[in-house]
């Protein structure tokens, strides 16, 4: 026995088996699983953040526009490479994969 789902758009409704729902329908809980499985990368990415300007600020005495700056050109690189690194990757042929 298959779980039926019922989707509903533009006045029509169809039963389909949960195994041929569309790729792009995930249920809330998945949601959730995905929200709670990146916290922890969230948490470790703000901390890390407010660490490296008190870093930047009271180790080595730079002002916090400065710290600020340096923040901003590496995320402004990491904007420019990361689409260019990614298209090159994505199109590499390897006979490793």
């Amino acid at each position: 026995m298959t779980l039926q789902v019922t989707l509903k758009g533009h006045g029509v409704e169809k039963k389909l088996p949960r195994e041929r729902l569309p790729i792009n329908t995930i249920t809330a809980k998945e949601k959730w699983t995905y929200a709670i499985g990146n916290m922890p990368f969230a948490v470790k990415d703000a901390a890390f953040a407010n660490f490296v300007v008190f870093y930047y600020t009271q180790v080595h005495g730079l002002s916090g526009t400065l710290a600020g700056l340096a923040m901003f050109i590496a995320l402004s690189w990491d904007a420019v490479s990361d689409p260019i690194v990614g298209s090159w990757s994505d199109s590499f042929r390897s006979r490793w994969g």
